[in-house]
């Protein structure tokens, strides 16, 4: 009789896993044997960064194909990882006692499992694209008056997108973690995949999309900390109730947060005060505004601007999680390790 049923996830991203990571590990959930195996390489896997296929270049009808006055060229390109890794793109659970039409089962424990591995990991990328992200414009070449290559030469200009440097391999400890809080019925903060979501974005250099969703991820944050509260007796009810309908984000985190958690985050920090002040006014504008006032703000305009609001944000999640000691179930610890380790200091 069989065992029960393994479920292979083939992934249109990578999961970044250590080499070292080889051995499954077990997890019991609902009455259910788990055994899950480290992420693996799907033959080849994904290629994000590819080479351009010459003979595939659209041309003027009557003159010759480009190819035949380019020249290849091959491009190789790897993260930085310290240490040896995978650029796994599936991965395997086998599921005591479960048939392999179930697939719906399956599917929802390998979703919530996806969900647990970003977060613990900060792989940004899981569930939304390639964590090798490029610059769409690869490659060009002079050109002539038909269109046809000038002088024989092809030039490859990639810009890669950066990391945060907080990001981690998937090795054996952050599994053990990712699978404790599923098998713990414990899911990820609701302000982890916009926060996630929105750092995405940003690597990207979307700013609109980045700003919207750090503003929902800091929202979030703030009102499920306040609730937290309430729950371990340090605020009522009536008072969480009140403040997290204040209408000004700033005044949440500074007057706010004094009342429910007797520390202000304008108090303490006053320069991400500051950042969070200008995300929230930029997050009206984006949602309320007209062409005219989107114009005025520098945060949407403006690098260095807006590379210091996401870092307010960043701030923000850090301090809330380090205010209060926590138990080794609350998911909360997870963003007290620093978003940004490498960023110079002001």
């Amino acid at each position: 009789m069989a065992y029960g049923s393994a479920f292979i996830f083939l992934l249109p991203f990578e999961i970044h896993t250590s080499s070292d990571f080889t051995q499954p590990q077990a997890l019991k959930l609902e009455h259910r044997a788990f055994r899950v195996y480290p992420p693996f390489r799907n033959g080849e896997g994904l290629r994000y960064s590819r080479t351009l296929d010459n003979g595939s270049l659209p041309h003027l009808a009557g003159t010759a194909r480009p190819a035949t006055r380019l020249p290849p060229l091959e491009v190789a390109a790897s993260p930085g990882w310290g240490t040896p890794f995978i650029a796994a793109d599936a991965f395997r659970i086998d599921v005591q006692g479960l048939s392999e039409s179930d697939r719906d089962h399956a599917s929802t424990i390998g979703k919530r499992l996806l969900r647990l591995l970003r977060f613990v990991t900060r792989q940004w990328w899981i569930l939304r694209g390639a964590s090798d992200s490029i610059d769409p414009l690869q490659n060009s070449f002079p050109v002539d008056v038909w269109g046809q290559p000038a002088d024989g030469s092809l030039v490859r200009s990639i810009s890669i997108i950066p990391w945060l440097s907080s990001e981690v391999l998937l090795d054996s400890h952050t599994m053990e973690i990712a699978l404790y809080y599923l098998g713990q019925q414990i899911e990820p903060p609701s302000s982890a995949m916009p926060l996630l979501d929105s750092i995405f974005a940003m690597l990207h250099d979307d700013k609109e999309q980045a700003l919207l969703l750090a503003a929902i991820a800091c929202e979030s944050v703030f009102a499920s900390e306040c609730f937290a509260a309430a729950s371990l007796g340090l605020a009522t009810k009536k008072a969480v109730r009140r403040v997290v309908k204040l209408p000004d984000l700033r005044a949440r985190i500074d007057s706010g947060l004094h009342e429910i958690l007797g520390r202000s985050f304008a108090d303490e920090r006053p320069t991400a005060a500051d950042g969070i002040q200008t995300l929230w006014l930029a997050r009206h504008a984006l949602a309320h505004g007209s062409p005219e006032q989107l114009s005025r703000h520098d945060v949407l305009h403006d690098q260095r601007k807006f590379a210091d609001t996401m870092q307010a944000v960043f701030e923000f999640f850090e301090w809330l999680a380090t205010i209060r000691e926590r138990p080794y179930a609350d998911p909360m610890r997870q963003f007290a390790r620093p978003f940004t380790p490498n960023r110079q200091k002001d």
